[in-house]
C-alpha cells in the first residue's frame, strides 16, 4: 500500500482508506521533543452521521532531518519500533495506542515508514524529561510498568528474531554508531569547544575522560565485541 512520506502528504483519500471512510478534514499539529522521528496530531472531522470514527489521531513517521534519520536507521531503532507495533504492543501488559496502521517500505530497516495510532492525549498527560519531570510517584509507575512488559517477554521466542536480534545475537542499539567513534575524541574537543566556548571535560569527574579515551581509542571495537558477547550471553527480555 502506498503511504505518506511527509505529513504534507497525508491526505483525506489516504486516511479514508485506513479508517474505512474518509474525514471531511484532517488538521495537522506538530508534536515537539521528538529527536529520531516526527509526530503530528490529527484533528478529523467527519460530519454528524460517522460519530463511531476517532476525532483525532497520532501519525508517527522519521525524522526529516537527514543526519538523525540516518543514525536511526543505522541503529534499527525505525526497524523495532515498527516492529513493536506489529508484532509485540497488543501482547504487552501495558495501555498501548491501538494501531489503525503500520506501514512500511519494506527494506530491511523500515527506513520510510508511518505508524497511525490512536490519541491517549484525553487518557495521559505528558511530560518534559528535562524540563517538567515527573513526581516520585508517576516515576514509581513509570517503573512498574517497564517492569512489567520486561516480565512478560522475559526470554518470548520473538526475541530472536531477525527484527530485533539480526542473526539472532543481541545488538546493542546504539552499536552502529558507537563503532563510527574511533579516532573522533579530538573532533569532540574541537566542536564543543567551538559550540560552548568551553572544554568538555571541564567540571567533570577525571575517570569520565579515561573512559571517552578508551571508548574512543584503537581498542574500542574490541572492547565492544567483548560487552556485546557478555550481553547476549544473558537472558533476554
Amino acid at each position: 500500500m502506498d503511504f505518506p512520506q511527509s505529513i504534507d502528504k497525508v491526505s483525506t483519500a489516504w486516511l479514508g482508506a485506513i479508517f474505512g471512510a474518509e474525514p471531511s478534514h484532517a488538521e495537522a499539529e506538530y508534536l515537539a521533543g521528538g529527536m529520531l522521528a516526527d509526530s503530528y496530531r490529527l484533528r478529523l472531522g467527519w460530519g454528524q452521521n460517522q460519530p463511531e470514527f476517532p476525532t483525532s489521531a497520532i501519525i508517527k513517521m522519521p525524522t526529516s532531518i537527514d543526519a538523525q534519520r540516518q543514525m536511526a536507521v543505522d541503529s534499527g531503532l525505525y526497524r523495532k519500533e515498527v516492529g513493536f507495533y506489529r508484532h509485540i504492543a497488543s501482547h504487552v501488559p501495558a495501555r498501548v495506542p491501538k494501531t489503525y496502521a503500520v506501514i512500511d517500505d519494506g527494506t530491511p530497516d523500515a527506513a520510510a515508514f508511518v505508524i497511525l495510532m490512536e490519541d491517549l492525549g484525553a487518557e495521559f498527560e505528558p511530560f518534559d524529561q528535562v524540563n517538567d519531570q515527573p513526581a516520585a510517584p508517576h516515576v514509581a509507575k513509570l517503573c512498574d510498568s517497564v517492569a512489567a512488559i520486561h516480565g512478560s517477554m522475559w526470554n518470548a521466542d520473538v526475541l530472536g528474531e531477525d527484527w530485533i536480534s539480526p542473526g539472532g545475537r543481541y545488538v546493542f542499539p546504539l552499536d552502529a554508531i558507537c563503532r563510527q567513534c574511533e579516532g573522533q575524541l579530538d573532533t569532540l574537543r574541537a566542536a564543543w569547544r567551538e559550540y560552548y566556548d568551553d572544554e568538555v571535560f571541564d567540571g567533570v569527574d577525571p575517570a569520565v575522560e579515561r573512559l571517552t579515551g578508551i571508548l574512543t581509542g584503537p581498542k574500542s571495537k574490541p572492547l565492544l565485541d567483548h560487552i556485546t558477547r557478555l550481553l547476549d550471553a544473558r537472558p533476554k527480555t
